[in-house]
């Protein structure tokens, strides 16, 4: 499998490895972690009957939407960590990539929600 994948990356583990992961293969820089959330934040905001029905439900939704708030002064608990099988769809969706979790347990694809496929299949970025 190692043949296939092109970059592989080891962030920082401090509560925001997986957001720190979604930056660091987008070209931002691990330190951009708090973007990410922003931008996360802003996407379940402005598409919450979406992804409420995805997730099974306002109280579901409103525990994500807060996962996704921190003070960055403070260590991150175990409420605010990424959970790719929650977040996998708004990462796709707010950056137009498709997500790809692989796991001894369970591996898993992720497509946004509402673009149209690239019709050049050189810019599709799998992170």
């Amino acid at each position: 499998m190692h043949d296939f994948i092109d970059k592989i990356i080891d962030v920082k583990v401090d509560g925001n490895c997986g957001y720190r992961s979604v930056t660091d293969l987008s070209g931002m820089g691990e330190d951009s972690w708090s973007v990410v959330r922003y931008h996360l934040l802003k996407e379940l905001g402005k598409f919450s009957e979406d992804y409420t029905r995805l997730f099974g439900g306002m109280e579901r939704f409103e525990e994500l939407r807060k996962s996704l708030h921190v003070d960055g002064l403070t260590k991150v608990i175990t409420d605010k960590w990424m959970d790719i099988t929650d977040m996998g769809h708004v990462i796709a969706s707010r950056y137009n990539v498709i997500v790809v979790s692989l796991s001894k347990q369970q591996s898993m694809t992720f497509f946004p929600l509402r673009s149209q496929p690239l019709s050049n299949f050189s810019l599709h970025r799998i992170i």
